[in-house]
């Protein structure tokens, strides 16, 4: 639930009117961002996109004003609107992928639209990012870019990696198996979907380590990691449709996002009294690490999961970036190792776990996370 506070005044009431007659929408006491979105047709994250300045979407207070998207009046006569400039202000755990996914752009043009900006992975907090609109990707040869043209063209995956030449590099779809380290990838699995959401169950893994499977009394494996998100199931699963929506936002399954709940905190039964973790340095129930990122929102909030979720899948995306040869599957593994030990030095596909915690990260979560796409996560 969003926090609001106050009461709703005959201010606010003629505020609430001028606002709808302006396109807008005047917070009142009980208001929620889903809400409004629900009641005036659009979905969450549009009106995110329509509203930069809402930094935390947990809370917002009543008389704020909340712009509503496509509520120009040229749109309404069937007119093209006038282009709007927007940009979003980068903050610490920010990733430029996930800002170029959120408002229906690819990296490239992204980046093509900030010139400024030489490495997207050394961006400075406080950086306003230039957001830009569609007309001037589809008409600026420099803002679409070849990588624009290409995914125009269905020849990009999500990860911004060529199809072509990615099937060209294993192979083809209907290839027999491919060695990865210990384990084997069958090409001819089902590939990711539509939306290029990785199905944890083509995922290759080992399991859980003797080390990690010994909290639970499990046997190492695969069958130990199952056990143990078996014992977490009912406390990860309170949090089913905060997954859902930070999956589909970061286009992430959600079942990884439970597994790594599962294996951050058991589902939050390892933590304090103040949702902390490991030494206090892990917040909440998927433990961002305060040492690197400003925490968002409280500890098991959906603003909490969807932060965790930006980060996996800002790995993701670096990963892609810098192993074009990677399979999306391999790309998809080495995101889950470094949510645990980060991606410097992480450059080989089968030895993505030789430096997490256990040397089990990605294969505990990723058995883990195939326990619950079982079970509907």
């Amino acid at each position: 639930m969003v926090e609001t506070v106050g009461v709703r005044t005959n201010r606010q009431q003629q505020q609430q009117t001028q606002a709808q007659q302006e396109g807008g929408h005047t917070v009142r006491r009980g208001d929620t961002l889903s809400g409004i979105a629900q009641q005036n047709g659009v979905s969450l994250q549009e009106l995110l996109a329509s509203n930069p300045q809402i930094k935390n979407p947990d809370l917002i207070h009543p008389g704020q004003q909340v712009n509503l998207p496509n509520r120009n009046p040229a749109a309404a006569a069937g007119e093209a609107p006038a282009s709007q400039p927007r940009s979003h202000t980068f903050q610490r755990g920010d990733a430029l992928g996930n800002i170029a996914k959120e408002n229906g752009l690819s990296l490239q043009q992204l980046m093509s639209a900030n010139p400024e900006i030489r490495d997207p992975r050394r961006v400075r907090a406080g950086t306003e990012i230039r957001i830009p609109d569609r007309n001037e990707v589809q008409t600026n040869p420099r803002v679409g870019g070849p990588d624009a043209r290409a995914a125009a063209a269905g020849r990009l995956n999500q990860n911004g990696v060529n199809r072509q030449q990615l099937e060209a590099q294993v192979g083809g779809a209907n290839n027999a198996n491919t060695t990865n380290g210990a384990n084997t990838v069958n090409n001819t699995q089902p590939r990711p979907n539509a939306n290029g959401v990785i199905d944890p169950r083509n995922l290759p893994t080992t399991g859980a380590s003797a080390r990690t499977a010994r909290q639970d009394r499990a046997p190492a494996g695969v069958e130990g990691s199952r056990t143990m998100a078996r014992n977490d199931e009912q406390r990860v699963g309170r949090f089913q449709e905060e997954f859902r929506a930070a999956g589909a936002r970061h286009n992430i399954d959600p079942s990884i996002l439970a597994a790594i709940a599962s294996r951050e905190s058991r589902g939050g039964n390892a933590l304090d009294r103040n949702g902390a973790g490991d030494g206090g340095n892990g917040h909440g129930l998927m433990q961002v690490d305060r040492r690197y990122h400003t925490p968002a929102g409280g500890p098991f909030s959906a603003a909490h999961i969807n932060q965790a979720a930006g980060i996996l899948g800002g790995f993701r995306d670096q990963l892609a970036r810098e192993n074009p040869s990677w399979t999306p599957e391999q790309v998809m593994k080495g995101a889950i190792s470094a949510y645990n030990r980060g991606t410097r030095g992480l450059n080989d596909p089968n030895t993505t776990d030789s430096r997490t915690t256990g040397h089990d990260y990605a294969n505990d979560v990723i058995a883990r996370a195939q326990y619950y796409k079982e079970r509907g996560f």
